[in-house]
């Protein structure tokens, strides 16, 4: 029995390559070696998730941005196995908005006040991924052994997604309120976060 049989019905053309067998194996495995890092980190980001301080807290300490950076990095590989899997949206797209945003978020770097609160709040969005990857796993994984169909699949992830992201729009903005005015960070959002979202949205629905 292959991958591919387990797998049924996901689409044979995704899982043709044996390859593919070794990366879900490879990724179930490193998401197991990491446990006990989402267990330690979890407490804080649902801190994170309550109030915007909670980011503020988990950055004033080194071990727990070491879990949270390594965690990150790990949610990252299930996440886009999942993404081509159910062709959310091509990786080349979500590669090139995330690299948007690093760019504009240095051009846009304040120096002296609000310094320190501007890098924590840059670095915010891998709490609230990996609080998405957390939830959304076991959400895939449900749906997946009822055999929902491709389409509530992805209407499943796109409304997650969403859900996510306003919730991280909403608490940045509270944590940019702390160093700007609100016109500031109004700019700020729509520059930085909504204009390159609202790009990725409509490259993926387009193509």
């Amino acid at each position: 029995m292959t991958f591919a049989d387990i797998l049924d019905p996901i689409p044979q053309a995704f899982y043709s390559q044996p390859a593919w067998g070794y990366v879900i194996l490879g990724c179930a495995v490193v998401l197991l070696l990491n446990l006990r890092n989402y267990y330690y980190i979890f407490p804080y980001l649902a801190d994170c998730a309550w109030q915007w301080r909670g980011n503020l807290r988990l950055e004033a300490s080194v071990p727990r941005t070491r879990v949270r950076d390594l965690s990150c990095g790990v949610t990252v590989l299930p996440l886009a196995l999942i993404f081509l899997r159910y062709d959310i949206a091509p990786l080349v797209f979500v590669l090139t908005w995330w690299l948007l945003r690093r760019i504009l978020t240095q051009i846009f770097h304040p120096n002296g006040k609000g310094l320190q609160n501007y890098d924590a709040a840059g670095r915010s969005g891998m709490n609230y991924f990996i609080l998405y990857g957390l939830l959304l796993l076991p959400v895939v994984a449900a749906l997946w052994v009822f055999r929902v169909p491709d389409l509530p699949f992805r209407v499943v992830i796109f409304a997650m997604s969403g859900l996510f992201y306003l919730l991280f729009l909403v608490r940045k903005s509270q944590f940019l309120q702390s160093i700007f005015r609100p016109l500031t960070v109004f700019l700020y959002l729509c520059a930085l976060e909504i204009i390159p979202s609202a790009l990725l949205v409509a490259a993926t629905v387009l193509v």
